[in-house]
């Protein structure tokens, strides 16, 4: 069977928990039977953490390091079958007098809500037909995607994280907007 034999994965007291979820039950997937994952946190306690590893390995074990101001929780995998949750969740929104389905994953900003941010620059935002629209840092791609729908010119949807224009490409074509997808790890105008 593939598969990794160990993954790390660090974790700040801040992570978001569903975040973490996802990352967690994702690991359990990607390694092979008897893998070992290793997960870190700042949290002095950490028993969130232990919980969450527990219930997706079915056993673990919490380390407190207090001369590092940290714990360790280590589980092995010895299910076969992985279970991962889909936390994908689908936005139904109305944008401009336009109707849009944008999905949103944990750990893409504007996770299961059309954020204020977004909101604001989409209703203040004005662009001539056919001009090109770059989304720089596009999450879902919700702002692309909507003025790039409203001037028929080229978009271009960009962001470091590849959990987000994997989306973003859904996205696309989800909404019938033609879109250029880049994962650029530095989001610089050298880089597009």
């Amino acid at each position: 069977e593939k598969g990794y034999g160990l993954i790390a994965l660090p974790f700040s007291m801040r992570s978001d928990s569903v975040l973490a979820r996802d990352w967690i039950e994702e690991a359990h997937a990607a390694l092979a039977l008897g893998g070992v994952l290793l997960a870190g946190t700042d949290h002095p306690d950490a028993i969130w953490l232990y919980k969450a590893i527990k219930s997706v390995f079915g056993a673990a074990s919490l380390k407190r390091e207090t001369a590092l101001r940290g714990c360790l929780v280590s589980a092995r995998r010895r299910l076969k079958q992985a279970k991962i949750r889909d936390r994908r969740h689908t936005a139904n929104i109305r944008l401009r007098t336009q109707e849009f389905s944008i999905r949103t994953r944990p750990g893409i900003f504007g996770y299961r809500r059309l954020d204020p941010g977004t909101r604001a620059i989409i209703e203040v935002a004005r662009v001539g037909k056919g001009q090109t629209v770059a989304d720089i840092g596009c999450g879902p791609g919700t702002i692309g995607l909507v003025l790039g729908r409203e001037t028929g010119g080229a978009v271009i949807l960009c962001d470091s994280s590849q959990r987000a224009t994997e989306l973003a490409r859904e996205n696309a074509k989800a909404n019938a907007v033609p879109a250029e997808v880049l994962t650029a790890p530095d989001l610089s105008a050298q880089s597009l």
